[in-house]
């Protein structure tokens, strides 16, 4: 009947697959602190060079920024160099402390980042931003910072365009790049300008993920666009004002700060800033239909998005990577005799993180590129063929760090690019004996975009300078020299080689488009209105399939080439402002002259340096419930916890709850301790005190399955009344799996199951007066499956399964109870849902419940207020059914106690609308309005209406 004991216990183990994944380095992996003037940087002790290397990108970039932000962290920045992925990405925050995690991997080709230059300086440049974005706390703020600590951070609650825009801003205007320079940023405006979309972003969208084109990527290309108007009308330096100013203001007071520097309100400038950005694309889109734009088909009208098309000419079949409802997957198709285009499924084709893929020239193969977990710690990226004869998919790389393979001219060479220790490198795999060469290495400011076949000892390599610009080479394999390619156009990437004529795109005239370089000549075969990537040559020459940018992101189309003999120059004034930009670049940083190299410590980052207070009412005799949280970690996370302690001044007693996770060996250990109270009815004298430890070991099972996660252990649990104490020291086990998840797209899960199990085996710690209060085992568990085949689009049964089964016939106190809805949304643990009746009402050793859901979409609302913080995204409906059985007591409404021995259904029938919103800019909270049919009436009155708050899903 101790619903909050149960999710205590499950707590950490259904959190850990995040948990464990940000465990930084391998236990026994020994790290090093470089100290410089402004940062304490963590580095692996292997790679020196690298932590040298980000010391450097770090102390420069705040040379730079700290002309621009005029209130700066006083201690110095924590920075750890996390090389655990192949997704190039960062992040930077004030919790618990002011940090900055790096992922040092380099942007690959196709990326939304791929037009970086020095990739450490654009990407630190925009992290650094953030912490001085969000380390001001001034006006009231500076008396509550002392108190509580680094959560005293009002910017924190700044919509994610305001930082994540500012952050763009500042990465362009002080690097040779920037995403504000970006032509695929140009290309993404044209494409909503061209389809009349611009303006139906509104201030309030821009801040959500939506399950539609640009999704997440919102906040990043409507927020830089913006404050770079913001930029532009007044100077950068209006960013320290906006910052100052917005820290001094309560929470999501955010309109003053705007008004004092601009005299008008964001809405406004917004509006001002679309209107200047479509006049800009249209005058594009004039000048590009001046001349014959090339005509495009698209070839699957119902995926989200779509990329890297490949033609087979053994098969005569296209292959892409698609993204839509049921995730990221290759999808091939054939032509018919009606000249449409007909899928082709094969049985288990490749799917998840899949980032390029090639069709075997001679065999009836592909070869492709994933990303998937390696262990907790690490996701690395490795090729793999798959066997339409055999239908199997084989692994040929163990942590690789592969991406972008290519066939060589003899298929038994894989060339790929390899992306370890902050560098990339060109490598070759000999297929037959699995045998991996390097073959060369960049330095930490380039990188190598993509690789392609030139001869049979001759490769062609295109890298990425430090100032963006590519560079193409012909490398010899056996000599391992580059020598200059003679290609000096923009941005050249995509190179195709047939039968020595090349193919590539370029953005020489302002677009991204495909140019041909036959017998030294080069002329464009394209004239795209937006711009064209990835592409491939079809059956015959003149037939190509690419991946364009629309308003709905990117799509595979068929075209055919174009007879061009000049293209029109499409000028940006906005990219052409950045030219005029100069900044003073530091001088190169040398670490060795000012900075300590120290063995690295995690002590001093333990102890906690932020509290959260919460206070409410309850409903007994007004007295007040209050809690405070607060969490720590290490810059490594080897050791990290999160506890709350809390007061009823009602029942005047405290009670707490504390998780800790020690990483420090090869399996984690966790620690879980808390004590807590339960009170029945209105009598404030019939309290259950109950206090319960765990120490438990998680064993890597990613080898296994990515969907496994294993617990167990030992529990001690004492139990008091205001008549007994009983106390309880037992083993435990728990696994979870789970194979459902929730895309962007969906609007819950759609398919897949989840399983949690757990088992206790309970002995008392002395002999107690009756067998009802000593040892027990008991399993308890969940099971979770979701359903949407043949079901209309977005409708979905969601079935869920609770149970608690006690061995021996105890006392109810070791059992559970029902709750009255659901917490949460989707999740793993067992909550005993019994809609219709009042919680608590159902209590014991053994107990069932079934709960099914058929959920429908109702509405689309996708409606906010400028930057009122709050966003209402969509209405869904559900009929539920909840059924519950169990062994032990009922309340009944006159509060007269039944016995019951698993021989009587309680059920309900209802309808639920369920009203999803973001609140404070962040939070997603479900708004539940529900009419239940209890058919106990004894226990429930029928019909009822509840409301009630949910915490949003997956």
């Amino acid at each position: 009947m101790f619903k909050n004991l149960i999710i205590i216990c499950v707590f950490l183990t259904v959190n850990l697959h995040s948990a464990l994944a940000q465990r930084i380095g391998a236990p026994g992996e020994s790290w090093k602190t470089l100290e410089t003037p402004h940062f304490s940087i963590f580095y692996s002790a292997e790679h020196q060079d690298l932590g040298l290397y980000y010391a450097g990108v770090a102390e420069n970039s705040y040379g730079i920024l700290e002309h621009l932000f005029t209130d700066r962290p006083t201690e110095k920045i924590v920075v750890i160099i996390n090389d655990s992925t192949d997704v190039s990405n960062g992040f930077a925050t004030m919790i618990p402390y002011a940090h900055i995690m790096v992922y040092p991997v380099q942007i690959g080709k196709g990326e939304t980042l791929s037009e970086a230059g020095e990739w450490a300086h654009e990407l630190f440049i925009h992290e650094l931003t953030h912490i001085f974005q969000m380390y001001p706390a001034n006006s009231f703020y500076k008396f509550l910072k002392p108190i509580f600590g680094n959560i005293i951070a009002p910017n924190i609650l700044m919509p994610s365009w305001w930082k994540e825009g500012m952050a763009v801003e500042v990465e362009t205007h002080f690097s040779h790049q920037g995403r504000n320079r970006s032509y695929s940023q140009d290309a993404a405006l044209r494409a909503l300008v061209l389809d009349k979309k611009l303006f139906s972003y509104s201030l309030a969208e821009i801040n959500e993920a939506l399950p539609s084109w640009p999704y997440g990527g919102r906040p990043y290309l409507f927020g830089s666009i913006f404050m770079g108007h913001i930029a532009e009308v007044k100077t950068i330096d209006v960013f320290n004002d906006l910052t100052i100013r917005q820290s001094e203001k309560p929470p999501y007071a955010v309109e003053d700060a705007h008004l004092r520097s601009f005299g008008i309100g964001y809405q406004q400038n917004y509006l001002n800033t679309l209107q200047k950005h479509q006049d800009i694309a249209q005058k594009q889109i004039e000048t590009i239909q001046s001349s014959s734009a090339t005509q495009i088909t698209l070839i699957d009208q119902k995926l989200a998005s779509s990329e890297n098309p490949r033609w087979s000419h053994l098969q005569n079949i296209l292959g892409l990577i698609s993204f839509d409802k049921s995730g990221r997957k290759l999808n091939f198709y054939k032509k018919t005799e009606s000249l449409t285009w007909e899928k082709v499924k094969f049985p288990k084709q490749p799917s998840g993180e899949i980032s390029s893929f090639e069709f075997h020239p001679t065999e009836n193969k592909i070869l492709y590129a994933k990303v998937k977990p390696v262990n907790f710690r690490e996701s690395f990226s490795d090729l793999y063929y798959y066997d339409f004869n055999a239908e199997k998919n084989e692994q040929l790389t163990f942590s690789a760090r592969a991406r972008g393979p290519i066939f060589g001219l003899n298929p038994n060479s894989i060339f790929y690019i390899s992306t370890f220790f902050g560098k990339t490198q060109i490598n070759r795999l000999n297929v037959s004996t699995k045998e991996i060469t390097k073959l060369i290495e960049t330095p930490f400011n380039q990188r190598i975009v993509e690789i392609q076949n030139k001869s049979a000892d001759e490769l062609l390599v295109v890298i990425k300078t430090e100032k963006g610009e590519s560079q193409v080479f012909s490398f010899s394999i056996e000599k391992r020299s580059l020598v200059p390619f003679k290609l000096a156009y923009q941005n050249v990437e995509n190179i195709k080689n047939i039968n020595q004529t090349f193919y590539f795109t370029a953005t020489d005239n302002g677009v991204n488009n495909i140019y041909q370089m036959a017998a030294g000549k080069i002329k464009p075969v394209t004239h795209f209105v937006t711009a064209g990537y990835d592409f491939d040559i079809g059956p015959v020459s003149n037939t190509i399939y690419a991946t364009i940018i629309t308003s709905n992101g990117l799509q595979v189309h068929e075209l055919q080439t174009t007879n061009i003999k000049k293209l029109p120059e499409v000028k940006n004034p906005i990219r052409e402002k950045y030219k005029n930009i100069k900044y003073d670049e530091p001088t190169a940083f040398n670490c060795q002259n000012v900075c300590e190299d120290n063995e690295s410590s995690v002590l001093k980052y333990i102890y906690p340096q932020y509290f959260i207070p919460f206070i409410s009412t309850t409903s007994r005799d007004q007295s007040l419930y209050i809690q405070i949280i607060t969490s720590g970690q290490d810059p490594l996370m080897k050791h990290r916890y999160d506890l709350s302690v809390d007061y009823d001044t009602g029942i005047q007693k405290m009670g707490y709850n504390l998780n800790y996770l020690n990483s420090t060996q090869s399996w984690p250990i966790n620690m879980t301790s808390a004590k807590t109270f339960k009170l029945f009815g209105q009598n404030s004298q019939l309290i259950y005190e109950n206090d319960q430890h765990s120490l438990g070991f998680i064993p890597d099972t990613v080898s296994i399955s990515p969907n496994l996660v294993l617990n167990f252990g030992i529990i001690y649990s004492s139990l008091k009344d205001t008549v007994l104490t009983t106390e309880h020291t037992g083993l435990y086990g728990q696994m979870l799996y789970s194979s459902f998840e929730k895309n962007i797209l969906q609007l819950y899960p759609m398919s897949g199951f989840s399983f949690f199990v757990r088992h206790e085996s309970n002995k008392a710690n002395k002999k107690q007066i009756a067998d009802l209060y000593s040892d027990y085992e008991q399993t308890l568990g969940s099971l979770n499956y979701y359903f949407s085949k043949w079901l209309p689009e977005d409708h979905s049964f969601a079935n869920k399964i609770n149970f608690i089964h006690t061995y021996q016939n105890v006392s109810n106190r070791y059992g559970a109870s029902n709750a009255a809805f659901s917490s949460s949304s989707d999740t793993y643990v067992p909550e005993f849902t019994l809609r219709g009746y009042a919680q608590g009402q159902f209590f014991g050793t053994r107990m069932v419940t079934l709960n099914t859901e058929y959920r429908f979409p109702l509405m689309t609302l996708n409606k906010g207020s400028g930057t009122d913080p709050y966003f209402l995204k969509r209405l869904n409906g559900a009929i539920i059914y909840d059924g519950l059985i169990h062994r032990g007591l009922s309340i009944d409404k006159d509060s007269v106690l039944t016995s019951h021995d698993m021989n009587e259904v309680f059920s309900s029938v209802g309808v639920e609308v369920r009203l999803e919103t973001t609140l404070g800019y962040f939070i997603p909270i479900n708004f539940i309005l529900g009419g239940y049919n209890p058919f106990a009436l004894k226990y429930a009155d029928s019909p009822q209406i509840a409301l009630s708050l949910q915490i949003g899903g997956l």
